[in-house]
């Protein structure tokens, strides 16, 4: 029985572990979306001579994600 017990509670520690992974890993994500928005935006509003570098960087970065 204590045997069981011990299962039960590694499976359930490991289980809250995996979930709070998980939450941040989407929170994570979230940001990024976030950040790779605002960064377009301020990218568009560049003088036309430093936009195209940030624009190329920015391709080079959504590449690396994929």
């Amino acid at each position: 029985m204590v045997d069981l017990d011990a299962e039960a509670l590694d499976f359930v520690r490991s289980s809250n572990k995996s979930r709070t992974y998980n939450k941040k890993l989407d929170e994570l994500q979230q940001q990024v979306k976030g950040l790779t928005t605002l960064v377009e935006a301020v990218v568009r509003e560049l003088p036309v001579e430093k936009k195209w570098y940030y624009e190329e960087r920015l391709k080079r970065i959504s590449k690396e994600k994929a």
